[in-house]
C-alpha cells in the first residue's frame, strides 16, 4: 500500500486522472521515485485500487490523503509512457549546452537525471 497526500484539490484530479478517463484512456501504471526506503529507485506499480481516504480543510485549504493498492510490474515499455523528465527541464537546470554536456558523461546519463524532472514547471 501507498499511502500519500496532494495540498489542493487541483492536485486530487490530477492523481485521478493518471489512471484515465473512458474518453482519455491511460496505463494504470505509475513511476514511483524514491531516494532511500523499501521501494526500488525506480518503481513500476500496477495500480489496483486508489481511495481518497481523508479530505481535511485546513486554514482555508484542503488536504487530500490517498490510499492505493500497487502491485511491480516491469517498466512499459519506452512507446507507451510519458517520460518524467523533458528536455525544458534540462534547460532551465543549466546556462548554457556546454555546462548541460559537461556535467554528463553520457547522453543516456543526462536523458536519465530523474532529480531534474519537473524542474521547468
Amino acid at each position: 500500500m501507498v499511502d500519500f497526500g496532494v495540498a489542493t484539490r487541483e492536485d486530487a484530479d490530477r492523481v485521478r486522472a493518471t489512471l484515465g478517463t473512458q474518453a482519455e484512456p491511460q496505463l494504470p501504471v505509475w513511476l514511483v521515485r524514491t531516494h532511500q526506503g523499501l521501494l526500488p529507485r525506480r518503481f513500476y506499480g500496477h495500480v489496483k485500487s486508489l481511495v481518497e481516504a481523508d479530505i481535511n480543510l485546513r486554514a482555508g485549504k484542503t488536504w487530500s490523503r490517498f490510499q492505493s493498492t500497487l502491485s511491480e510490474v516491469a517498466r512499459p515499455a519506452p512507446g507507451l509512457q510519458v517520460s518524467p523528465l523533458s528536455y525544458d527541464d534540462l534547460d532551465v537546470s543549466y546556462a548554457s549546452y556546454d555546462e548541460r554536456d559537461a556535467a554528463y558523461a553520457s547522453y543516456d546519463e543526462m536523458d536519465t537525471d530523474w532529480s531534474l524532472a519537473g524542474a521547468s514547471g
